[in-house]
């Protein structure tokens, strides 16, 4: 965070593979081919608040498996709907545009 408290989302990110670029186009066309109507992902719906559950339940057991409330390594992913939700938590929150951003 800044001194102001913002996160500084214009920091330079570690550069990716080619692989590892290839490996994230493929997790994102996996979530896509599998929204659809009211199984979407992508909007507020039944499929979603269950990932969203999900979710927190496999966060919290992996709070519980890390070692003095420190962080755990995750050797095996998470089945898709939870990888979604995963990957949208860490994304950074959208600007907004009433803020002068």
């Amino acid at each position: 965070p800044t001194s102001s408290g913002e996160v500084d989302h214009t920091r330079e990110m570690a550069p990716i593979s080619v692989a590892e670029l290839k490996e994230h186009i493929a997790f994102l066309r996996a979530v896509h081919k599998s929204s659809h109507g009211d199984e979407s992902l992508y909007a507020d719906g039944k499929r979603l608040r269950a990932a969203v559950r999900a979710y927190l339940a496999w966060l919290a057991a992996r709070a519980a498996d890390a070692p003095f409330g420190g962080m755990t390594l995750v050797t095996c992913p998470p089945p898709l709907d939870i990888a979604w939700v995963w990957h949208v938590h860490r994304l950074p929150p959208p600007r907004d545009a009433r803020a002068g951003a």
